[in-house]
C-alpha cells in the first residue's frame, strides 16, 4: 500500500524524531486524513529492521497498537495491507495468560483496547514493548485516567510512543498539557505549575474558567506534533453546512416548556446549595429537552401512540424527498432508542451500541455497495467507521462536543469521498436545541490551534442561560 504525500511527511517527521534521540512524536491531523498509515508504516519498519545499539544488533520486539474494542479488527486489516504481523487477543483469562506469552519478543503489532490495558496490565509489562501507538489518544488527557496510569508504569524508557487523535482544535490546553506529558512525562511541567500558569481559577475556588499565555503553550508543543486539515492534503469536494428549522407543534411546545421551566427552577436551586449537582448530572437531566425535541414519546408515556410522528420525523421525511435518488443518505441521533425510531420509520438499517461487530461490517459492506440509501447512526455505533458512500449527513439532533460534531461528519467526508457532502442540523425554533447550535457554531468558529476537545457547555451558569 502506497502512502499518499501528506504520509510520507508524516512518516519522516517520525523518523527525523528518532534520528535526534526523541522518543515520542503525535499526529493531531484530521480526521478522515488517514493518519493510522504512516503509525503502522513506521511499525513495520520497527519490526523489520534490526536496531543497531553499541554494535549489537536489536532484535525487534512486539508493538502496542491500542485504540477502540470496535476498531481492532479494522486496525488488524490495515496492518495486513502492509504485510504487518498483527494479532487481537480474546478469550478466558487462562487463554489470554498462554496468548501474551506467545508474544514475549516476537516481531508483531499487539492490538488492544483501552479495557484490556486495565484488565491485563501484567501480562503487557512482561511483553516488553519497543513502541506503542495510541489512537484516540484524547482518551489518555486526564492525568488521573486508570489507564493512563497503568500505561505510564508499565511502559519501559527505551518505548517510542506515538499519540494519534483527530478530535478538533479549541482553547483547552488541559488536555492538551495531559496528552503530551503521556508522550513525554515531564515535558510541560507537572500539572499543578501547569495549571497555575496557564489556567485562569476565581480566588478561594479550585474550578477553571479561562486560560492565559496561550501563546507559549504552542511555541511548547509545536515541534513535538503534525497536523494536516482535510482540505489541505486531500482532494475532496467541499462540505456545506445547512441548518433545517422547524416548529413543535401545540402538543409539543407545551410539553417542552413545563419540562423546561422545572429543570430552571432546579438550576437556580442548585446553584443556591453548598453541595450541587456536578455539570455532568445537570446535563443528563436537561438532555431530555433535546429528546423532546427529537419526539416526546421518548419522554413521555402519554405520547407513546405518537412515536415516530413527531414534527422533527416530518421535517426529516419531507427534507430526504428534497435528496435526487442517486444521494447516499447517513443520519445520526445521540439517543439509542431514536435511532430505532428512525430505522423503523424510514425502513432504514442501524447501528447502534446493541450491533454485533459481525452484523455491523454485513451493514457497511451493504451500503458501501449502493444496497441501502440511508443508514442510521448512534454516536457510539459510528465511531471509527467510514462510510465514503454518504454524500448527505443529517443531525438529527446536537451532538454533544465539538468533537462529536467533527466525528459525524468525517465518517463521509474523508479519504476516497468523490462527491461534495452535504450537512444538515435539524432544529426545533426557540428552544434549548436552536441555543446549542448557535453555541457549537461559535466555538467551531472560535477553535484556536490548540488540540483537544472542546465541550458545548462549562459551567451550571451557561446551561441555564442555554434553557
Amino acid at each position: 500500500m502506497e502512502l499518499l504525500s501528506h504520509q510520507e511527511k508524516t512518516l519522516a517527521f517520525y523518523t527525523s524524531r528518532l534520528g535526534r534521540g526523541l522518543k515520542f512524536a503525535a499526529d493531531f491531523s484530521e480526521t478522515g486524513t488517514g493518519k493510522s498509515l504512516p503509525a503502522m508504516e513506521l511499525a513495520r519498519l520497527f519490526l523489520e529492521f534490526r536496531w543497531p545499539d553499541g554494535g549489537k544488533m536489536i532484535i525487534p520486539r512486539p508493538i502496542f497498537y491500542i485504540t477502540l474494542a470496535g476498531l481492532k479488527g479494522q486496525v488488524q486489516n490495515e496492518l495486513a495491507k502492509l504485510k504487518v504481523s498483527s494479532t487481537i487477543i480474546s478469550g478466558t483469562a487462562k487463554e489470554r495468560q498462554a496468548a501474551y506469552a506467545r508474544c514475549i519478543d516476537q516481531p508483531l503489532v499487539v492490538i488492544l483496547n483501552y479495557e484490556q490495558v486495565l484488565r491485563d496490565a501484567n501480562h503487557l509489562q512482561s511483553l516488553n514493548p519497543m513502541m506503542v501507538i495510541v489512537d484516540e489518544c484524547t482518551r489518555l488527557a486526564n492525568q488521573s485516567n486508570k489507564t493512563r496510569k497503568l500505561l505510564m508504569r508499565i511502559l519501559p524508557k527505551d518505548c517510542f510512543r506515538i499519540g494519534l487523535t483527530g478530535t478538533p482544535v479549541s482553547n483547552n490546553p488541559v488536555d492538551l498539557w495531559g496528552i503530551m506529558d503521556f508522550l513525554s512525562p515531564g515535558l510541560m511541567g507537572n500539572y499543578y505549575s501547569f495549571v497555575q500558569k496557564f489556567c485562569v481559577k476565581p480566588k478561594g475556588q479550585n474550578f477553571i474558567v479561562g486560560y492565559r499565555n496561550l501563546d507559549e503553550v504552542k511555541k511548547h508543543v509545536e515541534p513535538h506534533y503534525i497536523r494536516h486539515t482535510r482540505d489541505q492534503v486531500l482532494d475532496l469536494k467541499g462540505i456545506t453546512s445547512r441548518i433545517v428549522t422547524f416548529k413543535l407543534d401545540k402538543s409539543e411546545r407545551e410539553f417542552y416548556d413545563k419540562l423546561r421551566d422545572g429543570y430552571i427552577r432546579e438550576i437556580k436551586e442548585q446553584l443556591k446549595v453548598k453541595k450541587p449537582w456536578n455539570l455532568e448530572q445537570l446535563m443528563l437531566r436537561v438532555a431530555k429537552l433535546l429528546e423532546v425535541c427529537d419526539d416526546v414519546s421518548l419522554v413521555s408515556s402519554d405520547f407513546d401512540g405518537a412515536e415516530g410522528n413527531s414534527s422533527k420525523m416530518g421535517c426529516l421525511i419531507d427534507l430526504i424527498k428534497t435528496f435526487p435518488e442517486d444521494d447516499h443518505i447517513v443520519i445520526f441521533s445521540r439517543f439509542s432508542r431514536m435511532t430505532k425510531i428512525l430505522g423503523r420509520v424510514l425502513g432504514a438499517p442501524v447501528i447502534d451500541g446493541d450491533v454485533s461487530q459481525e452484523d455491523r461490517s454485513k451493514i457497511l459492506e451493504s451500503f458501501q455497495a449502493g444496497n441501502e440509501r440511508v443508514l442510521v447512526f448512534s454516536n457510539a455505533g459510528a465511531f471509527g467507521l467510514n462510510v465514503q458512500r454518504a454524500n448527505i449527513v443529517i443531525h438529527y439532533d446536537q451532538p454533544q462536543s465539538v468533537a462529536q460534531a467533527v466525528q459525524r461528519t468525517a465518517r463521509a467526508y474523508r479519504y476516497l469521498q468523490t462527491k461534495p457532502v452535504l450537512e444538515y442540523f435539524l432544529i426545533a425554533d426557540d428552544t434549548y436545541e436552536s441555543r446549542v447550535q448557535k453555541k457549537l457554531t461559535n466555538k467551531l468558529l472560535l477553535a484556536s490551534e490548540l488540540i483537544s476537545d472542546n465541550p458545548i457547555v462549562s459551567s451550571s451558569s451557561e446551561l441555564l442561560e442555554l434553557i
